[in-house]
């Protein structure tokens, strides 16, 4: 008997009925990281890594290293960006 062609009750594993378009809902998002690394920084504030790198060295923005990983919590970039904001005619 060809395996190809038996007639057998055995068929490709598939996700449970209704599960993949579960899985495939735009509600179902992934979750929002507390940390990024220095490029991911850089563009969620808009500036060049270089200048971010920059402000990391002066203190401006806080980071921790995980072994040789660089981190930046995200909370620290939005709260740079607040200190950064000018409030009235200021600049």
């Amino acid at each position: 008997m060809n395996p190809q062609t038996s007639n057998t009750n055995h068929s490709p594993l598939r996700p449970a009925p209704g599960l993949e378009e579960m899985l495939n809902r735009s509600s179902i998002t992934p979750p929002t990281p507390i940390a990024v690394r220095p490029q991911q920084a850089a563009k969620m504030i808009g500036v060049s890594e270089r200048t971010l790198r920059e402000l990391m060295r002066q203190g401006e923005i806080p980071f921790a290293k995980l072994d040789r990983a660089v981190l930046i919590q995200v909370r620290e970039l939005e709260a740079f960006i607040e200190r950064r904001t000018t409030k009235g005619g200021a600049s």
